[in-house]
């Protein structure tokens, strides 16, 4: 099968395995009204899946549809049953330019934030300001951020807060206090 440019290596898998699904029909066409018989004929059967190897059925009307899609094209039955891959795979329309733009900016100032983070101070803004447009779903923009190289990065410095450390020092200064006691107490 030549290679199309809407066609990628599983496409063409399946493309192979609807066509040697519906094979015998085109090189054999049933008579007129055993068609359908042909086609629940074909459903009842079990097939390996193209891409995972287990055992599945199909319908008789994905078969049918399989059937007349490549009967109607008579040069490339093959590649007429692949999958398609959308045109505006990987755009994302539903975020604005204004948006995009603001993600990055948020994005580069702060990248150890989470993508929950990221998504509610970015739902905040586009309540303040329309020109943003409307707000996309967390998964939409979890998608955009990973695909454009948006990936939460570690904090770099130090790992505990004041208070924190203030509090690592306080345990500490009582655990001595503690320790340092009970060497003073002769315990015969």
């Amino acid at each position: 099968m030549p290679k199309n440019g809407n066609v990628c290596g599983g496409d063409e898998r399946w493309a192979q395995f609807r066509f040697s699904v519906i094979g015998p029909l085109l090189a054999a066409p049933p008579e007129v009204g055993e068609l359908k018989g042909e086609l629940h004929r074909l459903a009842a059967r079990k097939w390996r899946h193209p891409i995972t190897g287990q055992w599945v059925q199909f319908g008789a009307s994905s078969i049918e549809r399989w059937y007349y899609r490549a009967l109607r094209e008579p040069r490339d039955p093959v590649g007429v049953l692949a999958r398609k891959i959308r045109e505006d795979s990987g755009t994302h329309p539903s975020i604005s330019m204004e948006l995009r733009g603001t993600i990055h900016a948020q994005y580069n100032g702060h990248p150890d934030w989470s993508y929950q983070l990221h998504v509610d101070n970015l739902a905040v803004l586009v309540r303040e300001n329309r020109k943003l447009g409307t707000m996309p779903s967390y998964v939409t923009i979890r998608r955009y951020m990973k695909g454009a190289g948006h990936i939460k990065r570690k904090r770099r410095g130090r790992r505990h807060t004041q208070g924190v450390i203030r509090w690592i020092r306080k345990t500490w200064c009582i655990r001595w206090i503690v320790f340092s006691s009970s060497k003073l107490i002769d315990w015969r």
